[in-house]
């Protein structure tokens, strides 16, 4: 059972991404966030295997996500994806 996250404040770009991985048609459910303190909600509350996770979101950073996921030893697999085109941003 593989279960996905999309974290991503852009309904547009969200779309996007779901309708992709339906079509890959491989996973089992897809859960959609726009915001981090939703995205955590769901962490603790849902099997979640996957986070596709924008750098950039209304309430937050994506990398300073990630990290608070790694200090607390979360097993979750992270991809990044993100439109920032920022040297300090993407040479993390």
């Amino acid at each position: 059972m593989t279960n996905i996250l999309i974290v991503e404040d852009d309904p547009m770009v969200q779309f996007i991404y779901r309708n992709y991985l339906e079509k890959i048609g491989t996973f089992d459910t897809i859960y959609s966030s726009e915001t981090i303190a939703e995205a955590k909600k769901l962490l603790s509350s849902r099997s979640i295997q996957l986070v596709l996770l924008d750098i950039r979101l209304k309430d937050g950073n994506g990398i300073d996500f990630l990290t608070d996921l790694r200090r607390t030893k979360q097993t979750v697999d992270v991809i990044l994806i993100t439109a920032a085109n920022e040297v300090n941003i993407v040479n993390v």
